[in-house]
Formats: structure tokens, C-alpha cells, sequence
């Protein structure tokens, strides 16, 4: 009832507020509001900074959102069922929060040529808005900095590898794998727990090298 195709043929639907709360002009609004951005985005003015996609959208929230996709092989974000945007009463539109962790991720199984670079500029909105010169640069920017903080996660996987091993143990005693949908549902806990480590170092540095 409150899902709708955008004119770029992207599927939204509303999240908040709870579909016995949203009313018919709330949607209509948010609607128009959809339309009124991606005209933005895909206008002939889209990189100016007053009448282009700027004027509607966070750039930030969207390059940090993206990074985080990139990072672990999400294929999520190309499926827009599982994005979400929200905004404030007056605001733009924020990216986030990332959510949906189970196609691809972590993984080459979905996509081989993520080996190799970016996977996933062509996501989304994420094809027109990579086209504009200062989007990018803010993208090198953002990497600069959340770099460190991304490298941060290897500790993190050694304390937790120990962590939760037995719970890994107890849990495949009790359900039993039938998908094959990343690859390391053939792979035993510590073969698992070393690939998602390196296919992350794998993906930090392809991505150093082309925000570079």
C-alpha cells in the first residue's frame, strides 16, 4: 500500500511512520519529494551546488554508507529493498543506517571482478553521483580519514575469533546448512574467520588504490 516506483525505476517504500500511522498526504509528499530529488540528480544542473543534488542530499552520509558496502562486498546496496535513507522534518536526506549482511558479503562468490576495484559505484544513485568531480573528491577525503578506523577491525577479529567459537560449534549443531550462498558455508570456523579477514585487507587496499 505505501510502495511506489521512483521515475528512475527504484522501488521505495515508507518505514517510519508504521504503515496504520502514514497517511495519504504524508506519502504523497514524500512521493513528490523522491521525484523533486532525483530530478536533481539527474538533471543538467545536477553538480551545482545551489539547484543540483547538493541542495537535497548529505553527500557525506552517502560516501561513508557506500564505503562501508565496499569494505565487505555487500551487494545490498544494489538492491534498494534493503537501503534506507531518512531525513529530518526541513532536512536533506541521510544515507543509512546500513542494514541486510547476507549477499555476498565478505565474499567473491556473488561478484569475482570485486577483486579487482570498485563494485559498486554503479549502485543506486551511486552511477550519476560518482560522475560529479567534487563527490569523488570528497570521497578521497572521507577514506583519508575513516581509513585508520576501517584497519581497526583486525583486532577486533582476533579478540573475537576465540570469543565466539563454541557458539559457533553449538549453533551448527542445531541448524544445519543447506545454502551455499558466500562460499564459507563450505568452510570450517577458522578457515572462515581467515578469509573474512583477508578478503578485507583484500578490500582496503583495492580501495586505497582507487581513491588515490
Amino acid at each position: 500500500q505505501w510502495q511506489w516506483y521512483s521515475s528512475q525505476g527504484i522501488p521505495f517504500s515508507v518505514k517510519y511512520p508504521d504503515e496504520d500511522e502514514l497517511t495519504t498526504p504524508q506519502l504523497e509528499w514524500i512521493k513528490n519529494h523522491i521525484e523533486e530529488v532525483e530530478a536533481a540528480i539527474y538533471g543538467s544542473n545536477f553538480k551545482d551546488p545551489t539547484l543540483g543534488y547538493r541542495r537535497y542530499i548529505d553527500p557525506q552520509s552517502f560516501i561513508d554508507y557506500w564505503l562501508i558496502y565496499e569494505i565487505c562486498v555487500n551487494h545490498e546496496i544494489a538492491n534498494p529493498g534493503s537501503v534506507y535513507i531518512y531525513k529530518d522534518r526541513n532536512g536533506k536526506l541521510y544515507a543509512g543506517p546500513v542494514w541486510d549482511f547476507d549477499w555476498g558479503t565478505f565474499s567473491y562468490e556473488a561478484s569475482p571482478a570485486a577483486q579487482w576495484g570498485l563494485f559498486m559505484t554503479h549502485a543506486w544513485w551511486y552511477s550519476r553521483l560518482f560522475r560529479d568531480e567534487e563527490f569523488f573528491a570528497l570521497a578521497r577525503e572521507r577514506w583519508a580519514i575513516l581509513k585508520p578506523r576501517f584497519e581497526s577491525v583486525y583486532d577486533f577479529i582476533a579478540r573475537e575469533r576465540k570469543a565466539i567459537e563454541r557458539s559457533w560449534y553449538t549453533n551448527f549443531d542445531i541448524w544445519t546448512i543447506s545454502a551455499n550462498i558466500n562460499g564459507d558455508e563450505r568452510l570450517s570456523y577458522g578457515e572462515a574467520v581467515d578469509r573474512l579477514e583477508s578478503i578485507t585487507r583484500e578490500r582496503i587496499e583495492l580501495i586505497d588504490d582507487a581513491l588515490r
